[in-house]
């Protein structure tokens, strides 16, 4: 139980820098919690015995904790939203899926205790309102001390190439997850992408140290093979060099190109031919029937990630077609491994029940974020999530060219890749992904609302 010493230890000292108004050393002691302090939970465990509480449970405990602090403290004043677009959204998303939960229980869809292990994720939004009140400079000594922990964090995962493994926990570290019969591992910092494109993006540093941090971060996703992390990366940097109009940017692209052609389509080649279908035959065969993509994965033996992750969805709106009924609102909080669980689909990411067996999840995929929230909210749900990135997207990307701020530029010209990526993987119902999200959406609110539109208005 060494592990939850720690954590508890890191909850202790959260709350107590919380009341100190520390709340950059406050977020990164909540997200070290929640990413598994950096990967070596494993290391951890093997120190003590196996925790019966998860850590993300632990994270989510202190998220909820500090909200409700401040929400006694500040009363009517914490969810005040005026001039507070993206809050109004984050807002609007906690009412109504609270009403969903409320309602599964009342229409005893999923009783409590099952349906609360669905919704209790969702109980971190609010915090939201606390990060907005906080400063640039909090968040800035944030982002200096996940530096630190993603450099380690990261010494570790290149180790496991050399046959140093067994220390890192996360996505491939047991082995299960084989690309053409090499491992592939995506257990580096979580926040590893964002170091990339902030050290991409910043100037004021020496050029050692800029190509080093870059070269160590980008790395990470392309020997992991983590084909759509990379295309993310790569839009964002477009993203980045054609609305900032500098110089050097042709340089930079060209540079990326080669570098692209050179090293990282090489990788990724390995992967393509071990799924015998290529990303633009999976595109073209999606386009050419959309709403019809689970059969074109069911009926062609090839595979692909690509068609079977836009197969999911598709299966998906077909139910909804099937049963309008659930269109509107989706079928609940209804727990994935439980009895109430009556919905079976022949396509979904593979989970391992409690008794031991393997099925194929119905209600949610870790592969397509959109597949859980068409099931569990319905599309009054998906037009909420719709709503969200759209309002972050327009709010940053079109003030690119004239800010300077590194953090602000990374989450903006991130904008539109944090969308797609949402067809790629899943992260909302996850407290690293509704940590993420309070997080990215609480800086674009302050640096616009203190610093953008005053600088501007000067």
């Amino acid at each position: 139980m060494l592990i939850i010493f720690f954590a508890f230890l890191l909850f202790l000292m959260a709350l107590i820098l919380y009341s100190e108004k520390k709340y950059g050393e406050m977020l990164f002691c909540i997200t070290t919690i929640a990413n598994g302090f950096f990967g070596f939970e494993k290391l951890l465990g093997i120190l003590g015995d196996a925790p019966s509480l998860r850590l993300s449970d632990i994270a989510l405990l202190l998220i909820v904790v500090i909200w409700i602090q401040s929400f006694i403290k500040e009363k009517n004043k914490f969810f005040l939203l005026r001039n507070d677009s993206i809050g109004r959204i984050i807002l609007y998303i906690f009412s109504y899926l609270t009403l969903v939960f409320i309602g599964t229980i009342l229409l005893k869809q999923e009783v409590f205790r099952y349906s609360i292990t669905v919704y209790k994720v969702f109980l971190g939004l609010p915090f939201y309102f606390v990060l907005k009140k906080i400063s640039i400079r909090d968040f800035e000594k944030f982002i200096e001390l996940m530096l630190y922990g993603s450099i380690i964090q990261g010494m570790f995962y290149y180790l496991q190439f050399i046959g140093l493994d067994g220390i890192l926990s996360g996505y491939g570290s047991e082995g299960n997850n084989v690309v053409g019969g090499q491992i592939r591992l995506a257990n580096y910092p979580s926040y590893g992408k964002f170091f990339a494109l902030y050290y991409i993006f910043k100037e004021n540093v020496s050029p050692v140290k800029k190509w080093f941090l870059v070269i160590f971060f980008i790395m990470m996703p392309i020997m992991g093979l983590m084909r759509g992390s990379v295309i993310n990366i790569g839009i964002a940097c477009l993203t980045f060099f054609i609305l900032k109009r500098r110089r050097n940017s042709i340089i930079y692209l060209l540079l990326g190109l080669l570098f692209y052609e050179g090293i990282v389509s090489a990788v990724f080649e390995k992967r393509s031919s071990d799924a015998g279908i290529s990303s633009v035959e999976e595109l073209n065969i999606f386009l050419s029937d959309p709403l019809h993509a689970h059969e074109k994965y069911i009926n062609d033996a090839r595979g692909g990630t690509f068609l079977f992750r836009m197969g999911m969805l598709s299966e998906r709106i077909e139910f909804m077609k099937e049963n309008p009924q659930y269109l509107p609102f989706g079928v609940g909080c209804v727990n994935e491994y439980e009895k109430n669980n009556i919905y079976t689909m022949v396509l979904g990411t593979k989970s391992i029940l409690p008794d031991g067996t393997v099925r194929e999840s119905s209600l949610s995929s870790a592969d397509n974020t959109w597949v859980g929230v068409l099931m569990r909210y319905g599309i009054v749900g998906v037009i909420l999530l719709l709503m969200y990135y759209y309002k972050i997207i327009t709010l940053t990307v079109n003030k690119i060219s004239k800010s300077n701020n590194i953090i602000f530029l990374v989450y903006a010209c991130y904008a539109i890749p944090s969308f797609l990526i949402t067809f790629d993987s899943n992260n909302f119902d996850r407290i690293t992904g509704i940590l993420s999200l309070c997080c990215t959406s609480a800086y674009i609110t302050i640096y616009l609302k203190h610093y953008y539109y005053a600088k501007i208005s000067s």
